[in-house]
């Protein structure tokens, strides 16, 4: 019984921080790829701002 509720507590903590870890992995890439998107239209506007001039 008491070997349950330890796994249990281990299994959750685990889950925490397996949650956590993805969380972040989440977040850092969703604003790599934003910062991508926006380097990428600044890119092109300099681009059509190349190609007028």
């Amino acid at each position: 019984m008491n070997r349950a509720i330890y796994f249990i507590c281990i299994s959750r903590r685990h889950l925490f921080i397996f949650v956590t870890v993805c969380f972040c992995l989440g977040v850092s890439r969703s604003t790599y790829s934003n910062k991508l998107k926006t380097w990428q239209q600044d890119h092109q506007e300099r681009v059509n701002i190349l190609w007028v001039t």
